[in-house]
């Protein structure tokens, strides 16, 4: 029973890890983006094989839409690698838009 009750919590442990790792990914890549879009980068590091929790946290959506942004803003102003939004953050930006909005 005891072995047991140490599994689960160190599978807690891992996988709270991961999700905070992914938060943080995502929060500082969102920094990164409003000081040098070029720049910005949304990964994690995490420790289960196969990025479950960022799976089930619907990471990959989220980050397609990040890096669509950063290359939709690269190729329409190829001079301009400053651009960043002024008047919201970029998170604010991403609350107002889903996938469906980039669907050809």
């Amino acid at each position: 029973m005891s072995l047991a009750m140490a599994v689960a919590a160190v599978c807690g442990f891992v996988v709270a890890h991961d999700a905070r790792s992914w938060r943080d990914a995502l929060t500082n890549g969102d920094a990164a983006y409003a000081r040098a879009p070029a720049r910005a980068r949304w990964t994690a590091q995490t420790w289960l094989p196969g990025d479950p929790v960022g799976r089930a946290m619907g990471v990959p959506r989220d980050v397609s839409l990040r890096r669509a942004v950063q290359l939709y803003v690269a190729s329409s102003y190829p001079q301009a690698s400053f651009l960043a939004p002024t008047a919201q953050t970029f998170r604010e930006f991403l609350d107002q838009v889903s996938p469906e909005d980039f669907a050809d």
